[in-house]
């Protein structure tokens, strides 16, 4: 039951909750305008025989960009730049909520729920309370009462152990109540 909530209140803290969908869309829409733009791309060389001009020189083989390519190209390789900026966005997203989720460690999380705990055991307590203006009345209410005082708290601390029984190591609720 603990090891539940802890995983609950780690996925929570390190916001892997949002961050980790959120980068996985991004790189899946990015990466597949990455590629349906290189679907259009015109080959970035035409090979070309030997031929001999007009003039009679010959020109020997070679490669070139083929004509009208480049100006074909411009917005696909527009979008294929973009699409690569979001890739990286997308992947620094990823590692982040991987990394803020392995760097919360055990103790500091514990720590969270033992606040939760003692919250809790503190509201429960000044609900049971009688309505007092100060500190002053409560220590005249239970001077008077003092048997009665040692009844609520036994049966106070009780019900505290009962109720967090298996949540958390509870040496500490001794300690406070």
């Amino acid at each position: 039951m603990l090891n539940i909530r802890l995983l609950k209140l780690r996925l929570i803290k390190s916001r892997t909750l949002i961050l980790f969908p959120l980068s996985i869309f991004i790189l899946f829409i990015s990466v597949s305008i990455y590629i349906k733009a290189g679907q259009h791309l015109t080959p970035y060389s035409v090979k070309v025989r030997g031929y001999h001009r007009s003039d009679g020189t010959y020109v020997r083989p070679h490669t070139r960009r083929p004509t009208g390519g480049a100006i074909h190209d411009a917005p696909y390789e527009s979008k294929r730049s973009s699409s690569v900026i979001f890739i990286l966005i997308g992947s620094g997203m990823l590692c982040y909520s991987i990394y803020s989720f392995a760097k919360l460690n055990k103790k500091e999380l514990l720590w969270i729920i033992k606040t939760e705990i003692i919250n809790d055991i503190k509201n429960t307590f000044n609900s049971k309370l009688p309505p007092m203006k100060s500190r002053n009345s409560f220590k005249y209410y239970y001077m008077d009462n003092y048997d009665e005082y040692l009844k609520e708290e036994e049966i106070f601390i009780n019900n505290v152990l009962l109720k967090y029984k298996n949540k958390t190591n509870l040496a500490f609720v001794t300690l406070i109540i």
